[in-house]
């Protein structure tokens, strides 16, 4: 990690739950908004103790976020670096999340479309996604922010 000068997969699975965190909020809100930096790093700092019932506080659950998603990124700012799930720990789970919405996604575009524009859009995944009006992920952002124009 930054403050002990140790840079391993581990504490980059931990930066990656944080810009996961970022991505689904849209990059509208900063990491730890009510801390200035200098208590971020006290924050950061507690989590180096020793002591596991030392308290440090985790990134805020954004809402539109399924549990499971969240459970995940507290899993990458785990204490102990051993206790984070690996790469391919999280790349299984992303991969099983999408497949699951893209099953979904599937299902109503059955329901809703001819067989032609399921075809279309079976063959271009990422639009199941992103438009299955069932996901939790997207829930209620339509655009990104103005500043991304």
């Amino acid at each position: 990690m930054y403050l002990q000068g140790k840079y391993s997969t581990k504490s980059d699975v931990w930066s990656f739950g944080v810009t996961l965190w970022e991505v689904l909020t849209y990059c509208r809100h900063s990491p730890y908004p009510t801390m200035s930096n200098d208590e971020v790093l006290g924050n950061l700092r507690l989590l180096m103790t020793e002591n596991p019932s030392t308290p440090f506080e985790v990134l805020s659950r954004p809402a539109h976020v399924h549990r499971e998603v969240y459970q995940l990124m507290c899993d990458t700012w785990r204490r102990n670096d051993e206790d984070r799930p690996s790469f391919w720990e999280i790349h299984s789970f992303i991969s099983r999340k999408c497949l699951s919405m893209e099953s979904s996604s599937i299902s109503h575009l059955s329901s809703t479309t001819s067989t032609s524009s399921r075809a279309n859009n079976r063959n271009n995944n990422i639009i199941n996604v992103i438009d299955n009006p069932q996901s939790n992920f997207f829930r209620n952002h339509d655009e990104p922010p103005e500043y991304y124009y």
